[in-house]
């Protein structure tokens, strides 16, 4: 009889010499790469109002989904207020 040797077996794996075969990777890095590009498209579809709820801003999207949703520790920019130009102008 004809024994297969696994390429996976123990040894390989306790080692770290175990390695995925090229289709495997490739295969996994496009598949992640399409969540990330529909999470952004879907992100993008969503009203402002929504995104604020979120605790994001639109440009912030694509740094969102890049660090997989680790937005809590974004630099917030000021907000500058839309109606102090006309407030100190009418003044």
């Amino acid at each position: 009889m004809s024994e297969t040797v696994s390429m996976a077996s123990r040894e390989n794996v306790v080692r770290g010499s175990f390695r995925k075969p090229f289709l495997v990777r490739l295969a996994g890095r496009v598949k992640t790469w399409n969540q990330r590009r529909r999470a952004i498209r879907e992100l993008h579809e969503m009203s402002d109002a929504l995104l604020r709820d979120l605790g994001i801003e639109r440009y912030q999207i694509e740094e969102v989904v890049r660090r997989g949703g680790q937005f809590a520790s974004f630099d917030r920019l000021p907000r500058k207020s839309a109606v102090a130009p006309l407030k100190k102008a009418a003044a």
